[in-house]
């Protein structure tokens, strides 16, 4: 983190140890995870809302449809972050195949 942030060692510890005490970064063995907090503040931001209220629609049809749970993912550089889920009735049941 030190060289990707371009600060000394000694100054990134003292800092990821800081966030790790406010619940903004989670250690898990010798990595770091997001904490509780960024994900708090993440659930904040306007564009959240927007994507999900643009699917809903469309998640509503396919849970109709499905009457399985429907996600709204969205693709961030290599990983996906979860917006939206919707629970259907049929968790883990087979979809049948139109014919």
């Amino acid at each position: 983190m030190a060289s990707r942030a371009g600060l000394p060692v000694a100054t990134a510890h003292r800092l990821t140890g800081e966030l790790v005490s406010w619940g903004a970064l989670q250690r898990s063995g010798q990595d770091y995870l997001i904490g509780h907090r960024i994900w708090q503040l993440g659930l904040l931001a306007p564009a959240h809302q927007g994507f999900a209220e643009l699917a809903a629609p469309y998640m509503q049809d396919v849970l109709f449809v499905t009457q399985n749970v429907v996600n709204l993912f969205i693709l961030d550089n290599d990983q996906v972050l979860l917006l939206e889920r919707m629970s259907g009735t049929r968790v883990g049941a087979p979809i049948p195949a139109r014919r």
